[in-house]
C-alpha cells in the first residue's frame, strides 16, 4: 500500500514538473514568434532620407509599423520643411499631405525604397548625398521648362504664320479681284504692282506660289510687276 502511495506521489511531481516545463516552454516560444512575425511582416523601414534624382529629397519616418509617421521635404536651398503627418493607411501603404499640394501615396518597396503615386522611386540615401539630388532636380526641371518653352514658342510661330499666310492670301485675292475689274490702264499698272508686291512677300515667308486664276500655270517671277496670272 506504502509502495503505491509513494508512486502516485511520484508520477504526480512528473505530471506536474512536464505541465511547468511546457508552460515555460510556451511562455518562451509565443515571444519570440511575436518578434519574428513583427520583423517578418509588420516592421516598416527604419527612419531615413530618401532622395530621386529627378525630383528631390525626403526625411521619412515611417514609425512603428502599427501607427502613422512623419515626413519632411527638402527645399531648393537644402533647408528641410517642418515635419508633417505621414499616414498609415495598411501594411507598407501610407499617405502624406504637404503644404497646398495634393495628397501623395507612398508605397514601401522594401527597407531602402518607396514609390511615390506609383511613379517616382525613392533610394535611401546619405544626408550628404541631398544637396546633389537637389541639384540634379533643379537642373532636369530647368531642361524640362526650356523644352516645353521652346514647344509652345514653336507651336505659338507656326500659329502666327498661318494667320499672317491666311491674310496675306486674303490681300492677294482682293487686289486680283480689283485687277479683274479696273477700268484704266494707270489703275491696272497700280493694282499690278501692289499685286506683284503681296506675291513677293507671300514667296519670302514660304507662302505657296502664285495661282493662276485661269487654270493654266502661272509662270510669273515674284517682284515682276509687268507678269499677271490673269
Amino acid at each position: 500500500m506504502e509502495q503505491a502511495k509513494d508512486e502516485n506521489r511520484s508520477n504526480g511531481k512528473t505530471a506536474k514538473g512536464e505541465r511547468r516545463f511546457v508552460l515555460f516552454l510556451y511562455a518562451a516560444i509565443v515571444p519570440i514568434g511575436l518578434v519574428v512575425v513583427y520583423f517578418m511582416f509588420v516592421k516598416p523601414p527604419s527612419a531615413g532620407v530618401f532622395c530621386s534624382t529627378s525630383s528631390g529629397c525626403y526625411e521619412a519616418d515611417f514609425g512603428s509599423g502599427f501607427g502613422d509617421g512623419s515626413i519632411a521635404f527638402f527645399l531648393p536651398g537644402g533647408a528641410r520643411s517642418k515635419r508633417l503627418p505621414l499616414v498609415r493607411e495598411s501594411r507598407g501603404v501610407y499617405g502624406a499631405s504637404f503644404l497646398g499640394d495634393a495628397r501623395v501615396r507612398l508605397v514601401v518597396e522594401d527597407d531602402d525604397h518607396f514609390v511615390r503615386d506609383g511613379e517616382t522611386t525613392y533610394g535611401r540615401s546619405a544626408p550628404d548625398d541631398v544637396q546633389r539630388h537637389l541639384d540634379a532636380a533643379l537642373r532636369d526641371a530647368r531642361r524640362e521648362r526650356e523644352r516645353e518653352d521652346a514647344v509652345r514658342g514653336a507651336e505659338e510661330a507656326e500659329q502666327t504664320a498661318k494667320v499672317r499666310a491666311k491674310e496675306r492670301q486674303t490681300k492677294i485675292d482682293s487686289l486680283v479681284s480689283m485687277l479683274a475689274g479696273a477700268k484704266d490702264e494707270t489703275e491696272r499698272t497700280a493694282l499690278e504692282k501692289r499685286l506683284a508686291e503681296e506675291r513677293a512677300k507671300q514667296a519670302a515667308e514660304g507662302g505657296s506660289a502664285p495661282a493662276s486664276t485661269t487654270g493654266k500655270p502661272c509662270k510669273c517671277e515674284p517682284g515682276d510687276p509687268l507678269c499677271s496670272c490673269l
